[in-house]
């Protein structure tokens, strides 16, 4: 929890207070948002991640982000992250009717992920806050369509 904390500039006893565990700390940091846990309906739930990406986007997730900035420094937080990681993109897999949904949920993972890091951490251009919109809008269509593909689209099988 020291090297969490330091991670994301705070004390280490702030961090233990509003988190508890560091295993709790890491399912409110990457956990299933409520929205994503009752919806059957393919639509809404492509709608609901490409919602929690962009809430990402608007207010930096600083759990996720000190999260992410301890596993290089602790085994122990990387195997915690990837734990709850896997249980996320499991419980989006269940709910897929295509072809392949581990790699179609791990696929949105990977995205959103990559995206939160790309804009927070690597800074890289073209992420930045002006640039929120565009980057909801152009992965709102690849996300619908790992979640719910098109019918008559080609099959990896």
């Amino acid at each position: 929890m020291r090297d969490i904390a330091a991670a994301a500039r705070t004390d280490p006893a702030l961090v233990v207070r509003n988190f508890g565990s560091k295993a709790d700390l890491y399912e409110r940091a990457v956990g299933l948002e409520p929205e994503l846990d009752d919806t059957a309906d393919l639509r809404v739930l492509a709608s609901n991640l490409v919602a929690s990406l962009e809430e990402k986007l608007t207010s930096p997730p600083v759990e996720l982000l000190a999260a992410l900035r301890s596993v290089h420094s602790d085994r122990g937080s990387a195997s915690d992250l990837v734990s709850v990681m896997r249980a996320q993109q499991a419980a989006v897999a269940e709910k897929l009717t295509a072809p392949h949904p581990r790699t179609r949920a791990g696929l949105v993972g990977a995205l959103t992920i990559g995206v939160v890091v790309s804009r927070y951490i690597l800074e890289l251009d073209g992420l930045g806050p002006e640039h929120t919109d565009a980057v909801a809008e152009l992965l709102r269509p690849v996300i619908a369509e790992l979640i719910d593909p098109a019918e008559g689209e080609p099959s990896l099988d």
